[in-house]
């Protein structure tokens, strides 16, 4: 619903950014930005963009943490 969509946002600080990063190993933004750093949606909250998943290529060059 579109409820889910409106959250706060997350903290903007430079100390919380670089917990985030963790010297490039970009594995603490859950940590680092708790609690809305990340979100789940199923197909009935964003059928639009679950369409364009399904017929298109996502996060083509995409690097994250291991």
């Amino acid at each position: 619903t579109f409820a889910h969509m409106r959250v706060e946002g997350t903290p903007h600080s430079w100390t919380d950014a670089q917990d985030a990063w963790n010297e490039g190993r970009m594995d603490r933004w859950p940590d680092a930005k708790h609690p809305w750093s990340m979100g789940y949606f199923q197909r009935a909250d964003i059928p639009f963009q679950f369409a364009l998943a399904e017929t298109f290529t996502l996060c083509d060059a995409y690097h994250c943490a291991t």
